[in-house]
């Protein structure tokens, strides 16, 4: 029994064991797959040193320099532009199945016509299911990829049209359009999309196409040319000896000796020559392809990614021939890209000059605060200083007793009638209490609670206490809260000594509310024992 139950808990330990040593063992070789380098072929139609190939090559590298995958690229150039025949491509053909015969790649990335009708007509055998994306294609035509699933890619779809139109707005007196070509598949295929555009025009421009032409034939035309005429490049060139030109020399060549401005459909024409248009950029064709073969090596369907039918054009200018053929700015569209612009200290500090305007309208609006305040300041001091001299006057200047104490008591000023009327000198008040010129001292306590508890005080009389013990008492009404805002108090009083009291009348005087605490400065304190405001005390002899 005993050796049953072991049998069984081996079984069940060997089933724990034997998937987490397999995962142990199967991750690592997961993970090394995952992580494998992607290799992938670019196939350029025209050979290294090309300016276009140069910058097609530029917009791939600067997409796969930032990703996470570990590309290998290896670039492959058909030189196409110097050698194009059906016996030279054979021998491609022959050349790539010997060099790739026991190499795989995971993706390719073709550019121009030739390489793509070169991989469509010998993938299956060169790169059996390897996925294709093309750029720098002319004159594409979806039935071209017809049962071909692996194929995407974005077109050079150069902006003809549009030049033209711009061309003519820039020079509205244009009367013909003259093309130089070599019989190239960009020329022929920029020629055919011109023979759809040319019946929208013929009726008011000529067009003429010089064919076969080399430079300097090309050159000695350009020179018979008239005012109204605007050259237009849509294709390289070819010298004497029949080799091509590059875009950029042979552009150089061509303004030397022209006397009319210079269009084209590629940017790197521009910088050398002509006057702009809405231009193809070789590195932003080389960049959309990159950005597609990245999704296919990441996993995407290729038949998920779609063909770009659209190039991402844009009007670029020379500003230096704009000059020269007194070219308007003003008719130049708004989102144009300039070469050779002078650059100006706005332009050059752009960002530096904002800041120091924003600061410095920051700074204005700090002074103009701080300049406010100080204004309002000073004319609140200047309210209050006025103020405080009327009350200084009328309080220095009655001849009513007026005196000031704080909440507790204690007295802080008093008039002169205040301190001829009890016979101190202001040094002597200051240092008292109010209680001690109450005859009685639990007459402020119970006036000051009458007040606080009931919000009134009846009738009765307070005995007050002059410096020698003189006393005088006081008779007073009733008083509240609401008279205290708004009544004067009239009082009755008659003097008393030790002496002879009968000696003197009794005289009466008015405790009359002075002005409310709230419309003196807010440092003075609380006035008058009973009901912290500030009162006069008007004696009036009888």
């Amino acid at each position: 029994m005993k050796d049953k139950e072991k049998t069984t808990i081996s079984k069940y330990l060997a089933l724990i064991i034997l998937p987490i040593f397999m995962l142990a063992v199967c991750a690592p070789l997961l993970s090394a797959q995952d992580n494998q380098v992607k290799k992938v072929l670019v196939l350029h139609s025209y050979h290294h040193g090309l300016s276009w190939d140069d910058a097609i090559d530029r917009g791939i590298e600067s997409v796969f320099e930032k990703s996470d995958l570990d590309i290998e690229t290896q670039f492959e150039y058909m030189d196409t532009k110097r050698i194009y025949d059906p016996g030279y491509l054979d021998q491609l053909y022959k050349i790539y199945k010997y060099k790739f015969r026991n190499r795989r790649v995971n993706g390719i990335i073709s550019t121009d016509n030739n390489a793509l009708n070169f991989l469509l007509k010998h993938s299956n055998e060169l790169f059996p299911q390897t996925p294709v994306v093309f750029c720098g294609v002319n004159n594409f035509k979806d039935v071209m990829l017809k049962d071909r699933s692996l194929y995407t890619g974005t077109v050079e779809a150069i902006d003809i049209r549009e030049t033209l139109d711009m061309a003519l707005k820039l020079h509205p007196k244009t009367k013909r359009f003259v093309f130089y070509g070599d019989n190239s598949p960009t020329y022929l295929a920029n020629k055919t999309i011109l023979g759809r555009i040319i019946p929208d025009y013929e009726s008011s421009i000529d067009f003429i196409f010089k064919d076969n032409f080399n430079i300097r034939e090309i050159t000695e035309h350009i020179r018979k040319l008239p005012s109204n005429s605007l050259i237009f490049l849509i294709s390289t060139i070819r010298d004497e000896q029949g080799q091509l030109l590059s875009f950029e020399r042979s552009a150089e060549m061509m303004a030397a000796v022209s006397s009319v401005p210079i269009y084209g459909c590629w940017d790197l024409f521009l910088g050398h020559g002509i006057v702009g248009g809405k231009l193809i950029s070789g590195f932003s064709q080389g960049e959309t392809a990159a950005h597609m073969a990245l999704r296919i090596l990441d996993g995407e369907k290729v038949e998920n990614i779609p063909v770009l039918k659209e190039s991402p054009n844009r009007y670029m200018f020379d500003y230096k021939q704009m000059q020269r053929f007194g070219i308007n700015l003003t008719n130049i569209p708004k989102d144009s890209i300039f070469i050779n612009k002078p650059h100006t200290f706005y332009s050059e500090h752009k960002g530096l000059i904002w800041s120091a305007i924003v600061s410095a309208a920051g700074l204005v609006l700090i002074i103009f605060i701080l300049a406010s305040n100080i204004i309002i300041r000073r004319r609140a001091e200047e309210s209050l200083r006025e103020s405080e001299e009327r009350y200084r006057t009328l309080f220095e200047g009655s001849r009513d007793a007026i005196y000031l104490n704080s909440p507790e008591g204690n007295f802080i000023d008093a008039n002169q009638a205040m301190l001829d009327l009890f016979g101190y000198t202001r040094e002597e008040m200051i240092r008292m209490n109010a209680i001690d010129i109450y005859a009685y001292p639990e007459d402020r306590s119970k006036s000051l609670n009458d007040i606080l508890q009931k919000g009134f005080h009846q009738d009765y009389e307070i005995k007050f206490k002059k410096k020698m013990e003189q006393r005088w008492i006081v008779s007073l009404p009733r008083v509240c809260e609401e008279q205290m805002t708004e009544a004067s108090l009239d009082i009755r009083v008659s003097y008393e000594t030790s002496q002879i009291e009968s000696a003197w009348r009794p005289n009466s005087f008015r405790l009359r509310r002075w002005r409310p605490l709230e419309y003196w400065p807010e440092e003075l304190p609380m006035i008058s024992t009973i009901s912290s405001l500030l009162f006069k005390v008007i004696l009036i002899w009888q």
